[in-house]
């Protein structure tokens, strides 16, 4: 007798273990599809802004350590990009970083360097730290991934979607997957618009396991203006 069919053998047990197969294959392609209509959603805006903050925690022995960073994204095609990155800690002076470009050149600022131009934004993500490189790297990769070589999101595997769930009051799916360098994370897609809304992080650092959350509130194809997409570092000099 043919095990979880209820007590049926021969041909209905086939034809249930054959419409349990075709119900786990449609699941899987609802998990994918929901990944690569956000993809989609970001390759086909004209503009792009979103404002948020990330939370990055880590846990050494007994101590917990934790640091918000608000950031704030605009963009607007076809390469013109602006990301600033603002750090306020409780043990020194207001940290902000930017990547700019106007599409052809590209400009990182940051504390204690000042200007660096660099050959891509690519380039420029990856010489952030390594908290603040995932969140930036997932949204700029979305919106130019033959600039940035793409976001973890589109190499994502063993996607498990947990279901729905509201953020505000914006129904959202809650996605759970693992990409090719083994990161895991959890994903909250807009179910209207497809846009990430959320996304929580987990890997290991140097010492001691990491979790970043980030938050996005997002404008697609609403009005940029040219003063949004400037490059306005710090008036202070790098020291």
């Amino acid at each position: 007798m043919a095990r979880g069919t209820s007590g049926t053998s021969g041909p209905v047990a086939r034809l249930l273990r054959l419409e349990q197969r075709h119900a786990d294959l449609e699941f899987h392609e609802i998990q994918r599809r929901i990944v690569q209509d956000a993809v989609a959603a970001y390759a086909a805006c004209k503009t792009y802004r979103d404002r948020g903050t990330f939370v990055v925690a880590s846990a050494r022995r007994s101590n917990r350590t934790e640091q918000r960073i608000k950031f704030h994204t605009a963009f607007a095609r076809p390469g013109r990009f602006r990301y600033r990155l603002f750090h306020d800690p409780d043990d020194g002076p207001p940290q902000e970083r930017i990547i700019w470009s106007d599409g052809k050149t590209v400009r990182l600022w940051q504390p204690g360097e000042g200007e660096v131009r660099l050959p891509s934004i690519s380039a420029a993500v990856s010489a952030l730290d390594m908290a603040s490189r995932l969140p930036t790297a997932t949204i700029s990769g979305l919106l130019m991934p033959e600039r940035v070589g793409g976001s973890f999101l589109t190499t994502a595997s063993a996607l498990v979607l947990q279901g729905e769930q509201d953020l505000g009051n914006t129904p959202c799916h809650r996605v759970r997957g693992r990409d090719s360098y083994g990161l895991n994370f959890t994903a909250w897609f807009e179910k209207k618009r497809r846009v990430l809304r959320k996304l929580r992080i987990k890997f290991h650092g140097y010492e001691e396991p990491v979790w970043i959350e980030a938050d996005y509130a997002v404008r697609l194809d609403s009005k940029i203006t040219d003063k949004q997409l400037a490059y306005d570092p710090p008036t202070d000099d790098a020291g």
